[in-house]
């Protein structure tokens, strides 16, 4: 006998990808009292830079915004380093930069993104209890 469509069940993946994985970061920012902006795209007749998302803090002290790229699948140190350019060009001083997967060069990776005020962020440190931007 035949299961009806009512009787089956559906399963989502673990780990999601692409938006759905920008979604699931934002998702934990949000439960962690930021207010989020998202998908922003800067345009001068073209597009200047694309922002995953942008955090905001507020507090008595001050307002915090923060940077955040979002990688589910490849990236490098390009990627790093293009972060750092949006964080001049905005007048910004906070970034994270949240990949799924480690790459080969994730300790070099590491080192120079805090060299430069990009926080590196791996899915491992998200499934902690907290997340802290630093």
């Amino acid at each position: 006998m035949e299961k009806s469509k009512i009787d089956q069940s559906i399963s989502l993946p673990k780990i999601p990808k692409d938006k759905e994985y920008e979604d699931f970061i934002s998702a934990i920012l949000q439960s962690g009292g930021y207010y989020l902006e998202r998908g922003i795209i800067h345009r001068i007749k073209q597009d200047v830079l694309e922002l995953d998302i942008v955090s905001t803090k507020y507090s008595k002290e001050n307002v915090e915004r923060t940077i955040s790229e979002i990688k589910s699948g490849g990236w490098g140190l390009s990627d790093i380093f293009k972060v750092r350019g949006w964080l001049d060009y905005l007048g910004l001083d906070k970034a994270s930069f949240i990949v799924q997967q480690p790459n080969q060069t994730m300790d070099i990776s590491k080192d120079i993104a805090s060299k430069i005020n990009v926080v590196p962020v791996s899915y491992t440190h998200l499934t902690l209890p907290t997340i802290r931007l630093v």
